[in-house]
């Protein structure tokens, strides 16, 4: 529990200084990628477990960003700093964990700072935040830019999405809780903000095919120093759908959100993993699972499977040896553990996965640091 309260406070620390952070890879936007050189089968392969091959270096001296299928393989961003500079670069990465690409610098994104800086993927574009703004940027399946940067207001960005024309993505309030919906769409660009039924902190969400999609957040009643987290539909143009759903059963936050088919596997880390399914409304429709009893868990990260599972990755701490070891496991869209837990790695840190599925779900690649703080490919076979 100390590891939670530990990890919620560092949370709030950054949210109050304007910083991105992360605890999970949710990728909900992008259940169901593309990515594949092959023809899909009829039907995604379903299987009980993710087997881990041999991992291959992406960068050295580098911070891991998001990562998203893309075209035959999955685009990898990671930024260095340098004289108080971040600068960005995409590699462009197979599912065998081969490189297919030598990395692409993009110092239109290069800025001047101190504070943390974040990336957002979504195949065909890359959205960046750091204290100086939102900077979007549309790029080619091998990360190449194929337009001008974009910079489109105040910091605070996150959970980019693509729907039909439009490209969309979450403003967070800074320092006060709340969002907005921005969409861009062939040239302009439309802020709407997000109406909830209480106040909250706006960690991430859910998109769904019709562009609406369910945001998670969380609010601290200061009087008893208990958080609540919520989870609220929005329709594609940011329209309240109902009503903001609490989540019960969890004392901390955030709760994580993947898609799983046609709704979504919210999720926590406790004293546990726990899974909980959900619909579009944010309503539960099963009772609480549980992944795991692994313990202490530093991150948790979940990928949507085309099939509709979804891939429960995390970081467990050895109190005995101080290392860390990086676990997978199957749940269906209902909650239930598919297969058993598996070993993936041991030679991780307790920074945060990416990583994405392809569309065949033969295949799935996690990018992760490793102790000496090289960035890997880490290849994944379904069995």
């Amino acid at each position: 529990m100390w590891v939670a309260m530990r990890r919620l406070a560092w949370v709030l620390l950054s949210l109050s200084c304007g910083a991105r952070t992360d605890l999970g890879g949710t990728h909900g936007a992008d259940a169901g990628s593309n990515g594949t050189c092959s023809p899909a089968p009829a039907a995604p392969k379903s299987c009980t477990s993710w087997v881990a091959g041999t991992p291959q270096a992406i960068a050295t001296g580098a911070l891991l960003g998001d990562a998203v299928a893309s075209g035959c393989g999955v685009l990898v961003a990671f930024h260095t700093t340098k004289n108080q500079s971040i600068a960005w670069s995409t590699r462009w990465v197979d599912f065998d964990g081969a490189m297919l690409a030598p990395s692409v610098a993009h110092p239109s994104l290069d800025a001047k700072t101190v504070q943390s800086a974040d990336v957002s993927l979504a195949e065909g574009a890359m959205l960046e935040d750091d204290e100086t703004g939102c900077h979007f940027m549309m790029i080619d399946g091998e990360g190449h830019e194929t337009d001008t940067m974009k910079s489109l207001g105040g910091p605070g960005c996150r959970s980019l999405a693509h729907t039909g024309t439009q490209w969309s993505f979450l403003r967070t309030a800074d320092g006060g809780g709340g969002a907005s919906l921005v969409v861009v769409d062939q040239g302009y660009e439309l802020e709407t903000p997000l109406v909830f039924s209480s106040a909250q902190y706006v960690w991430d969400r859910v998109v769904f095919g019709d562009g609406s999609f369910l945001v998670s957040g969380f609010w601290e009643d200061e009087q008893t120093a208990t958080y609540t987290n919520w989870l609220t539909p929005f329709d594609v143009h940011g329209g309240e759908l109902g009503s903001s759903v609490a989540v019960f059963g969890f004392e901390s936050a955030p709760v994580l959100v993947a898609r799983a088919g046609d709704h979504t596997l919210a999720a926590w880390q406790w004293t546990d993993v726990s899974a909980l399914s959900v619909g579009k409304d944010g309503q539960p429709l099963s009772l609480v699972q549980n992944v795991t009893t692994d313990s202490p868990i530093y991150d948790l990260s979940l990928f949507a499977q085309p099939n509709g599972d979804v891939l429960f990755a995390w970081i467990v701490l050895d109190e005995q040896t101080n290392d860390f070891s990086l676990h997978a496991r199957i749940v269906t869209p209902d909650g239930m553990p598919r297969g058993p837990a598996t070993l993936l790695s041991n030679d991780v840190t307790s920074f945060q996965v990416h990583g994405a599925i392809e569309s065949t779900n033969a295949r799935a690649l996690l990018t992760l640091t490793t102790k000496d703080g090289t960035i890997e490919a880490l290849p994944l076979t379904c069995q």
